[in-house]
């Protein structure tokens, strides 16, 4: 559990992510080492996963992002799996319950492009048939920092 500091320096990092330890002690009105303690147990806790950066993966001429979802032969995940880590594109991917049995995000660099995705991936041991979905427009993006103010008891803004 992260209580109102760790809300606070997460914050401070999600605001600017290249801030130093110094700057966030002035900033947060704390002593560097209780920053670094505070960093290391929300990493080690595994509250924090990661410091970036972000991608904008239109600026890296793959400015499609759709979702596909793949239903496969009964328990097969362990031939399927390794196939999509192996796929760049592949930016994520999710074990589900209900219908399909993974469900990815992939960047693709045109419409052509993600069809040569979706057929490597038809292609694969273990794959019985996929869905896609064409993401037109991003609404939300991917976000934490209102989670982390919630759960931290922090206003949200």
């Amino acid at each position: 559990m992260i209580d109102e500091l760790d809300g606070r320096l997460i914050t401070a990092l999600s605001e600017n992510p290249r801030i130093g330890v110094q700057e966030l002690s002035k900033r947060l009105g704390i002593t560097r080492a209780t920053v670094y303690s505070r960093l290391e147990k929300l990493e080690t806790s595994g509250v924090i996963t990661g410091f970036g950066p972000d991608i904008g993966f239109g600026a890296v001429d793959h400015g499609v992002t759709a979702f596909i979802t793949i239903e496969l032969q009964q328990g097969r995940f362990h031939d399927v799996v390794p196939v999509l880590a192996a796929m760049p594109q592949v930016i994520e991917a999710h074990a589900l319950a209900g219908e399909g049995d993974i469900i990815c995000r992939v960047a693709a660099r045109s419409n052509d492009h993600l069809m040569e995705i979706v057929q490597a991936i038809l292609s694969t041991d273990g794959v019985r048939r996929s869905r896609t979905a064409i993401s037109l427009e991003q609404f939300i993006a991917h976000r934490t920092l209102p989670l982390v103010r919630s759960v931290a008891g922090l206003p949200s803004e």
